[in-house]
């Protein structure tokens, strides 16, 4: 007597299936979370730089003062309204939304009319705002002439 043709798989080939997915998993989740934090890293550098430039174009664009604070991981951007400190763009916790720190302390960066920034030391004649996340490290740079360096060093 024969046994009648079954159709399916059988419970060990399950079994391996479901065995080489979960290698395969765990192979991969520490390059998922490191692209994660990188893409953070990216995202969050992006914030900074957008914060300076607007910055510096509003003081541009208005004939006015404007400035960047940072304190801890809290960016503002500001300008001079007829002796009035106005924010232009609501308070950003860095932290918050990527789970990125910047360096302790404040920074303030303000911009003259021409796009000039002050608030920087006379050597070196550029600020660097450091972004870390984990192990990762990277910066921008803003010179006294107002030029935002966010790739490489700064010159």
């Amino acid at each position: 007597m024969s046994l009648p043709n079954k159709k399916g798989f059988t419970l060990i080939e399950v079994l391996m299936v479901l065995a080489l997915v979960g290698i395969l998993t765990a192979m991969g989740l520490p390059r998922a979370g490191n692209i994660m934090a990188a893409n953070a890293m990216r995202s969050a550098k992006m914030e900074v730089k957008t914060a300076l430039v607007l910055a510096r174009t509003t003081a541009v664009q208005t004939g006015g003062f404007a400035q960047f604070i940072r304190v801890g991981n809290v960016l503002t951007v500001t300008s001079d309204s007829s002796g009035q400190q106005v924010r232009l763009v609501p308070v950003n916790d860095i932290f918050a939304e990527h789970k990125v720190t910047l360096a302790t302390g404040t920074d303030t960066v303000r911009f003259d009319p021409r796009g000039f920034a002050f608030g920087i030391s006379t050597s070196p004649f550029y600020r660097v705002i450091r972004i870390r996340r984990g192990s990762l490290v990277d910066s921008i740079c803003v010179t006294r002439f107002g030029r935002i360096n966010s790739e490489g060093v700064c010159q």
